[in-house]
């Protein structure tokens, strides 16, 4: 709350409301990779597994497949930390190491999309376990467990620990989910409508609390909240961003986008200037 010391004294007061809203879409993020003896080959297995996969992600209720561009593996990371991470780490390869030519490979971020609306808490979380379940990778395209060490090996694996902590990573097929929450304009004018009484109520408290009486509205500012300001939330956003940013997904107005499957807050604020009046 301020006083406005000026020919027309006004005050100017805030109010917030906060909304709890249920997820109501399921992402499913699924990168697709093959490597093959050529890039034209490569592409060709891509869009076969692509092909396979949209099948039979349909098959468990899915409302939309999409999948994205295909790319190399420098641009298949969508975290830029993990984009850093990767970078810096090519300097730190072993000098003695000798390696093989790699075969070309092709990536594709695959998009497939679920309504939850309808579903309880319980219900999405069997969903997203089957989910990860139908999407893992093909036991028949998993690499084989290696052999047993002898103790020379386990004892030379220990010189090289810390160099093959510092190498490149594997590349990350799991699937990953996200949870997209959306107010309705309906439940916005609510809020609004709310958070503007709440700060009316302070004005007309303070106004009495001076000896005058509230007038007439002079301004009003909105603020429509979608983010998250504490630290953990704003680093998950931030993650979120980077793997929509990455898809075919163009986000939508007040669009709020979580790793979390439980409800999300959703902020409006209001910032009302009214006159004051009386002696």
């Amino acid at each position: 709350m301020s006083l406005d010391a000026t020919a027309r004294p006004s005050l100017t007061t805030s109010g917030t409301y906060t909304l709890r809203l249920r997820p109501a879409k399921l992402f499913l993020f699924l990168r697709l990779r093959v490597e093959q003896a050529t890039r034209e080959l490569g592409l060709v297995a891509l869009r076969r597994e692509s092909n396979d996969t949209r099948q039979r992600l349909e098959r468990l209720g899915a409302e939309l497949v999409a999948l994205g561009e295909p790319h190399e593996d420098e641009q298949a990371e969508s975290d830029p930390y993990a984009r850093h991470h990767a970078e810096i780490t090519k300097r730190f390869s072993p000098p003695d190491e000798e390696t093989l030519p790699e075969r070309p490979a092709v990536n594709a971020l695959l998009r497939a999309v679920w309504d939850i609306s309808t579903l309880s808490p319980e219900q999405v979380l069997m969903l997203v376990d089957r989910l990860r379940f139908e999407s893992a990778v093909d036991p028949e395209r998993a690499a084989p467990l290696p052999p047993p060490q002898t103790p020379e090996e386990i004892r030379d694996s220990w010189s090289s620990k810390l160099r093959k902590q510092l190498g490149p990573n594997e590349p990350d097929l799991s699937a990953k989910f996200l949870y997209l929450a959306r107010p309705t304009d309906e439940e916005v004018v609510a809020a609004l409508a709310t958070a503007y009484a709440r700060a009316r109520e302070i004005a007309d408290q303070s106004a009495r609390a001076i000896g005058r009486h509230l007038g007439e509205l002079k301004s009003l500012i909105t603020n429509i909240d979608a983010t998250h300001h504490r630290a953990a939330r704003f680093l998950e956003s931030q993650c979120s961003a980077a793997l929509l940013t990455a898809s075919d997904y163009v986000p939508q107005p007040n669009d709020i986008v979580s790793d979390n499957s439980r409800a999300v807050e959703f902020a409006v604020s209001v910032t009302a200037t009214h006159d004051i009046t009386g002696p």
